[in-house]
């Protein structure tokens, strides 16, 4: 069974894996345009959300939210919104501050502050009204396949936008 000649599909790294989208577009440039928009997306997620980036926002709060209230980007809040909702309605089992464990284990790098001898949970999150995040203490965040999911959610919203 062949595909249409409409069938296209184009494939990246990002995020720690594959990245692979399909669609169905006839006209070269607009498949071309709503590929680029839908990878410019993830990239931006993957600039925001990575913990292994030291300029991310999941870094930069993972630095320093426990010292100052911090601003962080629209999706980023959206994300970290979400995985404190999923930490408390799984009563736990989910959590989004398990970046400690995970560095102890060679799977995320270090953080630059000292380590903290504090066990610490999306419990310990705080976001304002605003939009302002704090830790009640020094957390460690990954947001892995939280962030993913939420690449294709906006990655797919990019190729919507695109027609």
């Amino acid at each position: 069974m062949s595909l249409p000649s409409s069938h296209r599909r184009r494939a990246r790294p990002g995020l720690g894996t594959l990245v692979d989208i399909a669609l169905d577009e006839a006209d070269d440039a607009r498949a071309q345009a709503a590929f680029e928009a839908a990878f410019e997306t993830v990239a931006l997620i993957h600039r925001l959300m990575s913990a292994h980036d030291a300029a991310s926002d999941v870094r930069r709060l993972s630095e320093a939210a426990h010292l100052r209230p911090m601003r962080v980007h629209a999706h980023t809040l959206a994300v970290l919104r979400l995985g404190v909702a999923m930490h408390g309605h799984s009563g736990g089992l989910f959590d989004i501050a398990v970046g400690a464990l995970l560095a102890r284990a060679g799977h995320l790098p270090a953080l630059v502050r000292p380590r903290s001898s504090a066990a610490g949970s999306s419990a310990d999150i705080d976001i304002t009204p605003e939009g302002a995040v704090s830790f009640s203490r020094p957390l460690h965040l990954d947001f892995g396949g939280i962030a993913k999911g939420s690449a294709v959610e906006c990655a797919v919203a990019a190729l919507r936008a695109q027609g």
